[in-house]
Order: C-alpha cells, then sequence, then structure tokens
C-alpha cells in the first residue's frame, strides 16, 4: 500500500514537471511572438521580464504589480530552460517608492512560468504573471530597460 502511495506521489509531481515545462514554452514564445511578430531563432538565449500581480497596493512595486524579475533562458526543443534573477529587500513597506531595508539579489536556476518556491514547495500563482519580451542575450548586447507596464492578459 505504502508502495502504490509512493507512486502515485512520483506520477503526479512528474505530471506536474511536464506540464511546468510546456508553460514555460508557452509562455516564452507567446511573449516573443507578441513582441517581435515572428518566431525567434532556438540557438540564442532571450531574456524577458515577469511581472508579478499585486494583491493590494500597498505591495505594488510597479503600477499593478508586486515584483518583477528577469528570465534569462533558452529553447531547447518543447521547453524553455531559464534562470529568474530579481532584487530582493529585507525591509517592510516603502516610503516613495524606495522600500526599506537592506537589498540584495536573488537567483532561481530552475525557473516555472507562473509558479514560486515557498517553504522549500513550488506553489501556482494565484493569477498568472504577465511577460514582456526583452530580446536576445549575447555578449555586447544590453536588454532594453522596460519601456511600459501596459502588458496585455
Amino acid at each position: 500500500m505504502k508502495f502504490l502511495a509512493l507512486l502515485s506521489t512520483v506520477v503526479a509531481a512528474f505530471v506536474l514537471l511536464v506540464a511546468a515545462d510546456q508553460e514555460n514554452y508557452n509562455v516564452a514564445r507567446e511573449a516573443s511572438v507578441r513582441k517581435t511578430g515572428n518566431e525567434v531563432d532556438k540557438r540564442y538565449r532571450y531574456a524577458m521580464f515577469e511581472y508579478w500581480h499585486a494583491m493590494n497596493k500597498a505591495e505594488e512595486c510597479v503600477a499593478g504589480f508586486s515584483h518583477v524579475r528577469l528570465i534569462v533562458g533558452k529553447f531547447n526543443g518543447e521547453d524553455f530552460q531559464a534562470e529568474a534573477f530579481d532584487m530582493t529587500s529585507t525591509g517592510e513597506g516603502s516610503s516613495g517608492g524606495a522600500w526599506s531595508g537592506v537589498t540584495g539579489a536573488d537567483r532561481e536556476p530552475n525557473w516555472l512560468a507562473n509558479r514560486y518556491i515557498k517553504d522549500g514547495q513550488i506553489r501556482r500563482v494565484s493569477r498568472n504573471s504577465q511577460y514582456e519580451w526583452a530580446g536576445q542575450v549575447r555578449s555586447g548586447v544590453t536588454i532594453p530597460p522596460i519601456t511600459s507596464v501596459s502588458l496585455t492578459s
């Protein structure tokens, strides 16, 4: 009986990871096509911005969004394997748009679209994130600054 429970847990985890991989691909592809109008060359690395929706005004860092992360990755077949980079703050609350406390950087090596990790568990966001395509990442090329936050769902 314990074996069946273990087996079902392993199968459920596998299904979640396969679905997440497909979601990574879909999110990245849709963001690139929306921005460029074309499919991308899968030989290169690309970047996009991921915006998390704010649940209330107090958590907004950009109008309507509570957090913005930089996603950098590469298409691999029907997957978009990427890392997430973001700035963090230990402070609470803000003053004039500047968060208080000590800031730092965080890197998530295995990014999953519309998911976050809390207490060691992968959790789905309550409302899908918004994605803005930044473009190809290569030596000597900088990622363009965020031009707007008027993203479509």
